[in-house]
């Protein structure tokens, strides 16, 4: 071969091989496409996208109270996802997680470099509901397991699929993982500042200490949030410290890290089929004050459903407040029709459960429709009714939508719960609003108990991903 032919040879492979790396390059850029389109309608926050599932939990173990932040080294089935599917039939169900930013958007780690284990996986723990007049499947997830495990610490969604081939979004949850660290943080809720804000909100400072370790520019590598009773709808995000001092960092803002306080959530005791123990925050009309009475005025039962009516609630913006230790708008899942030795007293408000089955609770609980009804002499203006908490996910959802009632001066709503223990609040939003707003339903008082979580995050200098270095919860009030 002479030397033009080898040097057209070596054109021709070079050519090659710039096409190959070309080609290897497009397949990398495309492939968020791909994935984009699968997923074009996720969601980076807790949400439903099947109306046959219903009940989602996301916890930490068997605790039935617990938020969704896990330690990084955590043992095997530390977080727990449980939901039902009326549809009582077997589905192939595919879970996998996906790593986020601190405010939730997606990051730049590639799934090999957070996911130890498969990339996707079925849930293969199910069980058929039985003893009940609604028909389920149960199903549940531990994480981490033996087919899965994170390796960064940080924020991620855990999404569900139905059929593997498929893969059509069914649910999403957030969770954190938190890996150990030097920092310790030191909240503390304090008396808003502004006069205007003082008997109606709450504030928190807190410091942050890292004795022995170095964090080179903390107004840019550090970054906290602050949860208001695990809430992400009015979280604060990305607070940066206000003052840095020697191996500590102040956020001692003024006006910044502030919430309104409501009042203690509504309790509903739903635990009870058979018997009228539930509990709902009513007005006994006879005396001016604010009582807890048997919330519950029917309980009917046919061949098809249950079907409870609640006693009307009162907007409680003019009504003093009542200290009881509520669950902070969360739920649980109980039925002590299965074992009466554990009824309680229908006047007693609060969820202090002395043992507590997962599986049984969530196999044998039954679902109800449940009347709920607000009283109101006439209709917000330009605004819309809607019940809130953990129950509708932390948001403000369509489903969730109230109607005036004329003829009964009321909004009513109907909701198809599971036989549990529920705290929820009535939301109002203004017609050009997204933020709900409890003042004209609900009040606000400074003595509110609250819970409240910073979170902070860690990415210094040339890192591709925020680090979730240490949380903290703390309650506004000391119940103890």
């Amino acid at each position: 071969m002479d030397e033009q032919s080898k040097i057209n040879t070596k054109i021709k492979q070079d050519m090659s091989f710039s096409n190959c790396r070309i080609l290897v390059c497009f397949i990398f850029a495309i492939l968020p496409f791909f994935s984009f389109a699968q997923d074009e309608d996720l969601r980076y926050y807790d949400y439903i996208y099947k109306d046959n599932i219903i009940t989602v939990q996301l916890r930490l173990g068997r605790s039935a109270l617990s938020y969704p932040i896990v330690s990084l080294n955590a043992p095997n089935n530390t977080l727990v996802l449980s939901f039902d599917d009326l549809d009582a039939d077997v589905k192939d169900y595919v879970y996998t997680i996906q790593h986020c930013n601190s405010d939730w958007t997606p990051s730049e780690l590639t799934d090999m470099e957070y996911i130890d284990g498969f990339i996707d996986e079925k849930i293969l723990d199910f069980r058929n509901s039985f003893g009940n007049i609604t028909p389920f499947t149960h199903y549940r997830l531990g994480l981490p397991n033996q087919n899965m495990r994170w390796s960064k610490s940080g924020n991620y969604l855990l999404k569900v699929y139905e059929d593997e081939s498929e893969k059509e979004l069914v649910i999403t949850r957030r969770f954190m993982v938190v890996e150990p660290s030097k920092i310790q943080i030191a909240p503390n809720v304090i008396v808003p500042s502004i006069v205007s804000k003082s008997d109606t909100h709450q504030e928190i400072d807190f410091n942050l200490r890292h004795k022995g370790m170095v964090i080179k520019s903390p107004k840019t590598e550090i970054k906290t949030t602050v949860l208001q009773n695990g809430r992400w709808d009015n979280a604060i995000l990305n607070l940066p410290p206000m003052f840095v001092r020697n191996e500590e960092l102040s956020y001692d803002y003024m006006n910044k890290i502030i919430f309104p306080a409501g009042k203690e959530f509504r309790p509903l005791d739903l635990r009870s089929f058979r018997y009228r123990g539930g509990t709902v925050l009513s007005l006994n009309k006879k005396s001016d004050r604010t009582n807890l009475l048997d919330g519950i005025v029917s309980i009917e039962r046919s061949e098809d459903f249950h079907e409870v009516v609640l006693a009307p609630d009162i907007k409680r913006e003019f009504q003093p407040h009542l200290s009881y230790r509520d669950i902070n708008g969360s739920f649980v899942i109980e039925n002590i029709d299965l074992t009466r030795d554990n009824v309680t007293n229908s006047t007693i408000v609060g969820y202090s459960p002395k043992s507590y089955n997962h599986e049984e609770n969530n196999l044998e609980s039954d679902y109800a429709y449940v009347l709920f009804s607000l009283e109101a002499k006439q209709d917000f203006e330009d605004a819309k009714v809607y019940i809130f908490g953990e129950l509708t996910d932390w948001q403000i959802q369509d489903y969730c939508e109230m109607k005036y009632k004329e003829d009964k001066n009321a909004y009513e709503l109907e909701l198809f719960l599971k036989q549990g223990y529920y705290n929820y609040a009535y939301a109002v939003v203004r017609d050009g609003e997204e933020q709900p707003d409890f003042s004209e339903t609900e009040g606000n008082w400074y003595e509110t108990q609250n819970k409240y979580t910073v979170l902070v995050y860690y990415r210094p200098f040339g890192e591709r991903y925020d680090r979730l270095i240490a949380t903290k919860t703390i309650e506004s009030v000391d119940w103890r």
